[in-house]
């Protein structure tokens, strides 16, 4: 077997690319001398044993960033970077309104991209989140980050959760935002740092 390196034009990233060395046609059995070759343990099932592992290591090393997705762009990144960098005052949150707990990623540490994010919704006893009044906005500016959330993930009044999320290195700030049935909103906002 051998290893390559390519760099996939869509995603940006070099990925392994593990070849299989099979024998020359001259070499390897065919029709009934295959499965006997096979069978016995001959020459040709090392190079079958060997390209099901290629597969497998292909698999298993290219599902995870195949699926990785950007939640923040460079681009906006930079927006936000060049923004004013005066502290807008959070929205003061109304008695009884949900509440918002972020479960995953731990945002005490530094956190590495792609990155799984859980966010838990309570509402208070007398009340019912309304799912389709969530937001996610980004920074300061408050770049709406709805659209994307809502195409990988389904929020559910429990809770929202989001996989392989992909962020640029650095310090980002997303704020949530989500109402009950009642009309009161509740908000949070978290910052973490990419590396």
């Amino acid at each position: 077997m051998s290893l390559h390196e390519r760099t996939d034009p869509r995603l940006g990233i070099r990925l392994g690319i593990i070849e299989p060395c099979l024998p020359s046609p001259a070499k390897a059995p065919s029709g009934p001398d295959c499965f006997n070759a096979v069978r016995t343990g001959g020459e040709f099932s090392m190079y079958r044993r060997n390209l099901i592992v290629g597969v497998i290591a292909s698999a298993c090393f290219g599902i995870r960033r195949a699926s990785a997705w950007p939640l923040v762009t460079r681009q906006q990144v930079q927006r936000e970077n060049a923004a004013p960098r005066g502290q807008a005052a959070p929205a003061p949150t109304r008695s009884g309104a949900p509440t918002i707990t972020i479960e995953q990623p731990d945002i005490t540490r530094p956190v590495r991209s792609p990155v799984n994010i859980r966010i838990r919704f309570q509402a208070a006893a007398d009340a019912r989140i309304e799912v389709n009044t969530l937001r996610v906005r980004y920074g300061r500016l408050g770049i709406d980050l709805t659209g994307r959330i809502l195409a990988h993930a389904r929020p559910t009044p429990s809770g929202v959760f989001v996989e392989d999320a992909e962020l640029p290195r650095g310090r980002h700030r997303v704020t949530i935002q989500i109402a009950d049935n009642m009309g009161r909103v509740g908000s949070k906002s978290f910052d973490f740092n990419m590396v």
